[in-house]
C-alpha cells in the first residue's frame, strides 16, 4: 500500500472522577546516610498508545488514506529511589515496576456500508515490566567533573520485550572563575540486542561550550554526531546530525 494521507485523532479520558483522577503517595527518610523513599501512582500514561487504525482504499492501485485513533492508557507504578555518596564518589539510583493496562489496536477498513474490521494486535501487553537507572558522578583534584549514568528503558519504552539498554555520560570542566564549561565528550550509546550488538547500537555524541559573560547570561553552541545500526530511536535520524547555538537570559 502506498498511503497518500495521514491523519491521528488523540482521545483524551473523560472529565470525570472516574475517567480523570489520578493520585500518588510517597514515603521518604535517610537510611545509612543515604536518602530513600517509596513511591505508588496511579493514573494516565503521559504517552499515547493506538487503539484503532482505520484504512481507506483511495484507488485499485493500492493508494490508501490511513486514519490513527489514540489513547492514553491506565498505568500503576511502583518505584523505590535512593540517593548517597561513598567517600567523594556521589551515587544515586531509581527503579520503577510499571503495571500497565492491556491496549488491544484494531484494524478496520472504511466500505461504503460502513467500517470492516480487518484484525486486532496488541499495542500494549498488561504483562507488568521494570525499568532502572544507576549513576554516579565525581570532582577530580584538577577541577574535571565526570558524570555516568546506566539505563534500562528510555522514557517511551513500554512492555518487557521494547526495553532497551542505554549508558549516558559527560565530562566536563568549568574556567576563568566558572566563566566558561566545556563538554569535550558527552555521550550517549544505547544496545538493542547484547548478541549482537555490532548491528544493534546507538551512538549519540554531543560536545557543548558555555559561556556566562554575567550571572543571567549564557552562551553555548554545541553539536549532536549521531550514528547507530539496526531498529532503535536514534537510527531513524542519524542523517540529522545537528550543531546548535543558544541563548539563554534569566530574570
Amino acid at each position: 500500500m502506498s498511503v497518500r494521507n495521514f491523519s491521528m485523532t488523540m482521545h483524551s479520558p473523560e472529565r470525570t472522577l472516574e475517567d480523570s483522577t489520578q493520585y500518588a503517595v510517597k514515603f521518604s527518610t535517610m537510611l545509612f546516610d543515604y536518602d530513600v523513599s517509596l513511591s505508588y501512582f496511579y493514573g494516565r500514561d503521559d504517552l499515547p498508545l493506538p487503539n484503532m487504525v482505520i484504512i481507506t482504499p483511495g484507488d485499485i492501485q493500492g493508494i490508501v488514506d490511513l486514519a490513527s485513533e489514540l489513547i492514553y492508557p491506565r498505568i500503576q507504578v511502583i518505584g523505590a529511589d535512593f540517593a548517597g555518596s561513598i567517600g567523594s564518589v556521589g551515587l544515586w539510583g531509581e527503579a520503577a515496576f510499571f503495571l500497565p493496562e492491556k491496549v488491544e489496536m484494531a484494524t478496520m477498513i472504511q466500505t461504503p456500508t460502513g467500517l470492516l474490521p480487518q484484525s486486532k494486535s496488541v499495542a500494549l501487553d498488561d504483562e507488568p515490566y521494570l525499568k532502572y537507572v544507576v549513576g554516579m558522578d565525581y570532582t577530580f583534584h584538577n577541577g574535571w567533573y565526570l558524570n555516568m549514568q546506566f539505563l534500562h528503558g528510555f522514557f517511551h519504552e513500554r512492555g518487557q520485550k521494547e526495553l532497551n539498554d542505554y549508558l549516558v555520560g559527560r565530562i566536563e570542566k568549568k574556567l576563568w572563575n566558572d566563566e566558561v564549561k566545556m563538554i569535550p565528550f558527552g555521550v550517549a550509546i544505547g544496545i538493542t540486542d547484547w548478541d549482537d550488538m555490532t548491528n544493534n547500537y546507538t551512538f549519540v555524541g554531543n560536545p557543548e561550550l558555555s559561556y556566562y559573560p554575567a550571572d543571567n547570561i549564557e552562551l553555548t553552541i554545541g553539536a549532536f554526531i549521531i550514528e547507530g545500526k539496526g531498529n532503535n530511536m536514534f537510527t531513524t535520524i542519524k542523517e540529522k546530525d545537528e550543531f546548535y547555538v543558544k541563548v539563554k537570559v534569566s530574570f
